[in-house]
């Protein structure tokens, strides 16, 4: 029985992070190089164990960090100077987290060619792609990812801010009644 598009290697992470499963069909395009398809989720499991390893689930890992950690710091960094500027919650969100994603995309093709290559560094995956694809190549997709990040940055910024308020004023009220 035909299951659908197929699964990729490096889809298994991310159902385990999100909550609506989702099948994708990717090709071995200049995005994925060498990507490979399967055809079910057991079937990519048990290919990146029988490859790789324990340590094949965790391919991209280092890359992953060094993506995310600038991006976090820039994100809220920027996120609460624009607000400031702007006084508009929602509208800062999304501002900045195009901004940011699109900046630094990058780091996420480099984190993606390490989790879906052979190449098993960072600096190697750069050199790859600088000499056999060029320079931009490092922005394929940047206004896809800026679009992807915007509602949901536009989401969980302010979601994040609505709830520091809330717990603020909680603990003041608690505060205020107990010293009475």
């Amino acid at each position: 029985m035909q299951r659908g598009p197929g699964l990729t290697d490096f889809q298994p992470g991310i159902s385990l992070c999100n909550p609506f499963p989702r099948r994708a069909r990717l090709s071995s395009d200049a995005a994925y190089p060498g990507l490979q398809v399967h055809p079910s989720l057991r079937s990519a499991y048990a290919h990146i164990w029988k490859t790789r390893g324990v340590l094949g689930f965790y391919q991209g890992y280092k890359a992953t960090v060094v993506r995310d950690v600038p991006y976090t710091m820039m994100e809220l960094g920027l996120y609460d100077l624009v607000k400031s500027k702007c006084h508009n919650e929602v509208l800062s969100a999304a501002l900045v987290g195009g901004f940011v994603g699109y900046v630094t995309n990058p780091l996420d093709i480099v984190k993606t060619r390490l989790m879906t290559s052979d190449i098993g560094s960072i600096t190697r995956v750069v050199r790859d792609i600088w000499t056999k694809e060029g320079p931009q190549q490092f922005m394929c997709g940047a206004l896809a990812r800026a679009s992807w990040l915007m509602p949901f940055t536009t989401m969980y910024l302010p979601a994040y801010d609505v709830t520091t308020r809330w717990l603020l004023d909680r603990q003041r009220a608690s505060t205020s009644s107990a010293e009475r």
